[in-house]
């Protein structure tokens, strides 16, 4: 690392600049994000210590705004009207972390299109303090920002503050700010606007800035001048017209277009007139002081030669790390304070976040140099004598961790929130300004916001459910895992490896598609005393290949002379971290040959296309077929017909914790602790790459922080186990968050076409389905969707004739795997699309059109399956009739009273194939008890979030007869425990908990037989002895006298149990699976006309799970899955290259999701444990179809391309008003 000083004097800072050329560190919050993934080894000024760049001071002619002052202090600062604009700009920049930590000047200095602080301040007419060793300067901020990243700044010089005149009369401000989310954005486009008034009520001078729509944010003069003069009212708006924006040069990237940007920002700049014109004194300040200074807190100028303390969960701890490591960094690798979460090393998801004298921030943003002497807290510091806090416990009762990755960054600003609310009740809205910086996958944060508000709410009791032995089942249970997830103990994939571990970094193909060359690593190895191999293709002992199905393993471990995706693996490089982060790839020896790259469905198609593999002659890796009928006889005898197109894109997983483990070599075993979905599948992978037999290879599963499908393909395993087999030493990685945005797994881009067809009685006649699926450069679940999909491809719905058929085709793009639905998300988007249509063609409410045609018991599905029990659709639908009606005419009214904002109601539905399609998919489980009477369940269904753990003991506890309290768990560990089958489809509930209630039934069975007891009969344990109670007498088992049958079990109960199905026919004819989970969702949405934004008000979800054996996880469950059908139908869209963060690539915040009402349905499936049957995809699968159907309902266009991003919505818009035109 470089030098790192941090003086406490603008002089001393001075003469450190003039020694030479220092990269300036102030908020961290630009600095860090640039360095993701790689050593620090510039020499920085950390400028957060001086006292002269702080404060906010105001003298008889101008404002000074400090060069250290940060956002929150501007937020809070009493200041005039005319600076309400920037007040608001604060409020947008980040979430509540970034804008405690990041600076005002450095927003500025950064001098990005989009930076947030420059439009507001331009019409300040603020002037940049810029001091160095030799003279002072001023300049106006136009004059610095010259360019994209490129501002007026000499190496020597450094900005010191900011000037702004006071206003020469009265004066208000505003700010508007688009983007596609509602926290933690980046803008589409922004403006800010200042009016000054006359004593009569005129513009005495206005000034208007746009960002994000050019280079540099600019001013609009010819507007101002056109503005001057005229009355303040409302009717301001009128006077921008679109020749004022002409100097405007917006360009098209990832958030916007440049004709919608130009578009939208003559919206805003209308709305902020209107706004002013309005109430010009809507913005005025408070009563102010003369001057504002911040405390300072450091004395002495800092360097890494000075040894120093912190002060951590009140307790002194000394820091040997040097002082520009992320305190993050020193926290987990240092303190072993490992609850501190990292999931993008950026400021981006908050899951690090931590209370700096108890101000909410990214740990992974905070040198640790601007800690020494001050007050850090963690989640592990919340918690006292072992107890939950009260907001620990409303996070356990309400629900509101799931897989927990993310549950200490919220609980942390949680508690910043709560200690300023001392007591008075907090809002919604207030909790979700707290937390607006914490992105959470899994919960769909609707039970975050309930947990916080309970927390604040004293008057609210908070207490655990503790059923009574034999009631477990359809009991709210408190997740079992909570504790530990809530304390900050659980530990994920990067939390664990011994102290002596090397690292391990896979260095990535940059091209699409090339061949390449490997040279001689020997002088690389020679510059990096640290570096201890650079492990190559060659290096594999086994099958350098891996994949899903046993016939395919198509994708190398380390590629062997040629790459098909940007991502793919070329060598990796083992050693101390320090040394493996430092090698640049621009200094290994691998010579590229660029091939032509084909990067699309369209292009792989091509006649003559290149080959992505060898064995491929058409890109094609394989094909769905489904035939019931004759489907183009059923459309021609139909009475009305629907037809259309859509296109989806990438979707990225976007779990918060990044793949992550380690490995060591045990003998002539490997062991690897590991996040995953998949244990058995990890362990049989990684055996056939080291040629090993299977039993060679543990597999310990850390928590996982998240998997959605995205954690089912290996990731590290392969590639861990060659480095600790070769190098005898325990070896770990992680991934960085774009290494495992460019490297993982997506959901398959399709290409789809559907017709349908009804009669004059609306009941469906036929169905055809196309799909194309883009399945990336590898196979990975490429087969699985294309089989699965033909099945679902017509819906929930009883429909005569049936023509399905889908193609898995290659691209030079990332491999598309499993992500929660397997394709089905997709296809719902048809299947709902065409009856909506279908339904307004007819003059049919679309809800009793869907209730209509809802298949039920009795009827065939497609594969000609005859359903016989648990097929609720008409359950979920009749559930929803209430609201549906209501929300209808409540959305009608509102726009009989509106024409720019328009409210609309849609509806989606869908059935989900519960398992694997049309094979064998079985789950084993045990239960034992020990000497000592304790009870442990050895469940191989692995933890992802979904509540597996809880459900499985639960299930167990009915099936024995005794309380949930009495179980230990062993979750997933290959030694340890059974092959579970893998957590996905939606399997666990009905096969995995099938298993473990034969286990316990089995255990039971085996405790009755040696009391000799009948069936009825009661289980108790007291310490080592069991108490079988049949009618009035009372067996005595003294479980010490008993011999060990397994480890350190005497009794060992087992199940084992695989869903029923047959395989398909050449026509797709069968019974691909036992039972199917069906729903029904309404969503209302609020479309802004003239911008395109897309905003859900409110979700009604019916879900028939046969039964909900944990209510509170069935409820969480569909909240996350709504989130992330959210996300697909508004905002995730991922471009490789691109949308490789995730502030790029935008995720679903506590702000874009609405209130959901959940309707559980209970039609029970004779074949679960209980009834129960599964809802981890479902939950997702039918939000899409609901908010497209809403977006239709309220401006009548029919969205076919997703995400529907406001730029696409407003376009639609547009063409739909044209079109009107014409025929009108």
């Amino acid at each position: 690392m470089g030098t790192y000083i941090r003086p406490n004097s603008l002089r001393g800072a001075l003469d450190a600049l003039d020694t030479g050329r220092l990269t300036i560190l102030a908020g961290g919050t630009d600095f860090y994000p640039a360095r993701v993934g790689r050593t620090i080894e510039e020499d920085v000024l950390d400028i957060s210590a001086i006292p002269e760049l702080q404060g906010i001071e105001e003298t008889d002619n101008h404002f000074r705004i400090g060069a250290g002052v940060t956002w929150t202090e501007i937020i809070h600062a009493t200041l005039p009207a005319s600076f309400h604009g920037l007040q608001l700009t604060g409020r947008e920049v980040g979430g509540r972390q970034i804008q405690n930590a990041g600076t005002i000047c450095g927003n500025i200095c950064n001098a990005s299109p989009a930076a947030d602080g420059v439009p507001a301040l331009l019409t300040l007419d603020a002037e940049i303090e810029i001091t160095s060793a030799g003279a002072d300067r001023r300049l106006p901020l136009a004059d610095f920002i010259v360019g994209n990243r490129s501002v007026a700044l000499s190496p020597n010089e450094l900005v010191t503050g900011l000037r702004m005149p006071k206003p020469a009369s009265r004066s208000s401000s505003t700010f508007i700010k688009l983007g596609a989310r509602r926290y933690l954005v980046i803008s589409i486009a922004m403006v800010a606007v200042v009016l000054e008034a006359t004593d009569n009520g005129m513009v005495a001078c206005a000034r208007v800035a746009v960002g994000a729509c050019s280079e540099v944010a600019r001013r609009l003069p010819h507007l101002e001048a056109a503005l001057a003069g005229l009355p303040i009212s409302a009717e301001l708006a009128k006077s921008a017209l679109p020749e004022h924006l002409e100097s405007l040069e917006p360009i098209d990237d990832v958030r916007g277009s440049a004709a919608y940007r130009r578009d939208a920002a003559l919206t805003c700049v209308r709305r902020a007139l209107a706004e002013l014109g309005t109430n010009l004194d809507s913005g005025a300040g408070s009563p102010r002081a003369k001057s504002q200074t911040r405390v300072e807190r450091s004395q002495g100028i800092e360097s890494d030669a000075d040894t120093f303390s912190i002060v951590v969960n009140g307790k002194p701890a000394k820091v040997s790390s040097p002082r520009i490591t992320r305190l993050a960094d020193v926290l987990r690798d240092e303190l072993l304070l490992t609850g501190t979460k990292i999931g993008c090393n950026a400021g981006d998801c908050g899951a690090c976040t931590v209370l700096l004298d108890g101000q909410q921030m990214c740990a992974c943003l905070v040198p640790v140099g601007q800690v020494n002497g001050r007050q850090v807290t963690t989640v592990e510091g919340l918690s006292t004598d072992g107890c939950l806090t009260r907001l620990q416990s409303a996070f356990n009762s309400e629900g509101a961790t799931q897989c927990g990755i993310c549950t200490p960054g919220m609980l942390m600003a949680a508690t910043e929130l709560l200690r300023n609310k001392n007591g008075e009740l907090a809002t919604e809205d207030e909790v979700s300004d707290a937390l607006g910086g914490v992105l959470c996958r899994c919960t769909g944060y609707r039970n975050i916001v309930s947990a916080v508000l309970t927390a604040s709410n004293s008057s609210i009791s908070i207490e655990s459910t503790r059923p009574e032995s034999g009631t477990a089942v359809g009991a709210r249970l408190d997740r079992i895992d909570a504790p530990a997830k809530l304390e900050g103990t659980a530990l994920y994939g990067a939390d664990v490896g011994p102290a002596d571990s090397l690292w391990l970094r896979v260095v990535r193909s940059p091209h699409a598609h090339a061949n390449f060359t490997l040279g001689d690593f020997e002088d690389v190895l020679d510059r990096h005393s640290g570096l201890a191999r650079v492990l190559t293709w060659a290096d594999v002992p086994g099958n350098n290949g891996f994949g899903i199905y046993p016939h395919i393993k198509d994708q190398a471990v380390l590629a062997n002379g040629r790459v098909r995706y940007r991502g793919d693996a070329v060598v990796a490089l083992v050693g101390s971290r320090s040394a493996v982060e430092s090698v640049r790839d621009d200094e290994l020896p691998i010579t590229w040959e660029p091939l032509d790259v084909v990067a699309s469905l369209d292009e792989a198609m091509k006649s003559g296309a290149p080959r992505i593999h060898d064995d491929c002659n058409d890109n094609i890796l394989t094909r769905g077929h489904l035939q019931k009928g004759d489907a183009t006889a059923g459309l021609e005898t139909a009475y009305v017909q629907a037809e259309s197109r859509w296109d989806t894109t990438f979707v990225e997983h976007a779990y918060i914790e990044p793949e992550a483990g380690f490995a060591q070599r045990i003998g002539d075993r490997i062991e690897i602790h590991v996040s995953t979905q998949s244990p058995y599948m990890d362990r049989d992978e990684v055996a056939q790459v080291m040629g090993f037999e299977p039993h060679r290879i543990r597999i310990v599963p850390t928590a996982c922080g998240g998997g959605f499908g995205g954690k089912l393909d290996v990731s590290v395993q392969p590639i861990l186990a060659l480095a600790a087999w070769h190098l005898e030493r325990p070896v770990r990685c992680i991934y960085t968050r774009p290494e495992s945005m460019a490297a993982s797994t997506k959901r398959h881009p399709s290409r789809i076409t559907a017709r349908a067809g009804a009669d004059r009685d609306g009941k469906l006649t036929a169905f055809q389905f196309t799909g194309d699926f883009d399945t990336g450069a590898y196979a990975s679940w490429g087969p699985t969707v294309a089989d699965r999909v033909p099945v679902h491809a017509s819906g929930p719905y009883a429909v005569k004739t049936v023509k399905a058929q889908t193609r898995a085709i290659h691209t030079n793009r990332p491999p598309s795997g499993a992500f929660r639905g397997f394709g089905v998300p997709q296809a719902a988007l048809a299947h709902e699309g065409l009856m909506d249509d279908l339904a307004d063609k007819l003059g049919v409410d679309r809800l009793e059109f869907r209730l209509r045609n809802a298949i039920r018991a009795g009827d065939e599905t497609p594969t000609s399956q005859k359903l016989t029990h648990s097929a609720g659709l008409a359950q979920c639908l009749e559930a929803l009739q209430v609201q549906w009606k209501e929300w209808r005419d409540e959305s009608e009214a509102f726009n009989r009273a509106n024409v720019v904002t328009r409210r609309g109601v849609g509806i989606g539905c869908m059935w989900y194939g519960i398992g694997n399609t049309s094979m064998s998919n079985p789950s084993t489980m045990e239960v034992g008890i020990d000497p000592e009477g304790r009870l442990t369940l050895y469940n191989g269904a692995q933890e992802i979030g979904q509540g597996t753990t809880t459900i499985m003991v639960q299930i167990c506890a009915d099936a024995l007869g005794v309380s949930t309290d009495l179980f230990r768990h062993v979750m997933g560990d290959t030694d340890l425990t059974l092959d579970a089958g893998k957590s996905s489809a939606s399997r666990q509930a009905l096969v995995s908990g099938n298993a473990a209630r034969l286990a316990g039934e089995d255990l039971r069975m085996q405790i009755l037989r040696l009391s000799n007891a009948g069936a009825s009969s009661r289980i108790t344990i007291e310490g080592g002895r069991l108490l079988v109670t049949d009618g009035d007498a009372t067996r005595h088992v003294e479980l010490a006298e008993l011999p060990l049958v397994d480890g350190g079990d005497v009794l060992r109960g087992r199940g084992t149990f695989d869903p029923p199905s047959t395989p398909l026919d050449e026509n797709g004819q069968g019974e691909p699976y036992a039972t199917y989970g069906f729903a029904a969702q309404i969503a209302e949405v609020e479309v802004d006309t003239e911008l395109g934004t897309v905003h859900p008000l409110r979700i009604a979800a019916a879900h028939d799970v046969g039964k909900a054996i944990n209510p509170t996880q069935v409820e969480g469950q569909i909240h996350g899955g709504i989130a992330q059908g959210l996300g697909l139908a508004l905002m995730e869209e991922y471009i490789p290259g691109r949308t490789e963060n995730l502030h790029d690539y935008l995720i679903p915040t506590i702000g874009d999701v609405p209130d959901i009402e959940c309707f559980i349905i209970e039609d029970e499936e004779p074949l679960g444990p209980y009834g129960a049957k599964g809802i981890g995809e479902p939950a997702l699968i039918p939000t899409a179809p609901a908010i497209l159907s809403a977006i239709h309902h309220a401006t009548g266009v029919k969205i076919r391309r997703l995400p529907a991003t406001p730029d696409r919505v407003r376009a639609a818009i547009l063409e739909q008003s044209e079109q009107a035109q014409k025929e009108g």
